[in-house]
């Protein structure tokens, strides 16, 4: 019984002590801040680089950011700077970023106002200032989207709202 009187306790300082930690954590804000709006070469309106930051990847170098409305940004200085990376002229919407091997994998598909149209994976060597397609490519008529791209040292996994896509790296690099 006095175990469980002595467990308990601790366990009540325990959470009295990280209630206190908790609150004393003061959250900054980082950006990537909006960015003015935009036309593309036909002149119709895009609002790429806006808003909506669905996913971070972390790597050794470099912060970036994967923007729901389309457009990469990165951070030299771990998020007190970003600067826009890619160029995109059409609106592919980006919601997962993914790295393997010194190469950035972008996952494409929803766009504000519910549209659901990507180009599937994209891919960059050179830390997102040009991309290209990979063979897990969707024409905009089947309307899919990458949700989210995982992988370790051998495979690479995507998976689209009713399928899991995977590639196996030592056999094949995209």
């Amino acid at each position: 019984m006095l175990s469980r009187i002595v467990l308990l306790g601790l366990l009540a300082c325990s959470l009295s002590v990280n209630a206190q930690l908790f609150h004393a954590f003061k959250w900054k804000h980082l950006g990537p801040f909006t960015t003015p709006t935009a036309t593309t070469n036909d002149g119709s309106w895009t609002a790429t680089g806006q808003g909506w930051i669905e996913d971070i990847l972390i790597t050794e170098k470099y912060w970036y950011a994967a923007a729901m409305t389309g457009g990469v940004y990165s951070s030299r200085n771990g998020g007190c700077t970003w600067k826009k990376i890619d160029q995109d002229s059409v609106q592919l919407g980006m919601l997962c970023l993914y790295e393997a091997n010194g190469t950035i994998y972008r996952g494409t598909g929803r766009t504000h106002h519910g549209q659901d149209f990507g180009s599937g994976i994209l891919q960059s060597s050179n830390h997102g200032r040009s991309w290209h397609s990979t063979p897990l490519a969707f024409q905009h008529h089947e309307q899919k989207v990458v949700w989210d791209i995982e992988g370790n040292a051998q495979e690479i996994l995507a998976i689209t709202d009713t399928e899991i896509w995977k590639v196996l790296i030592r056999c094949y690099v995209w």
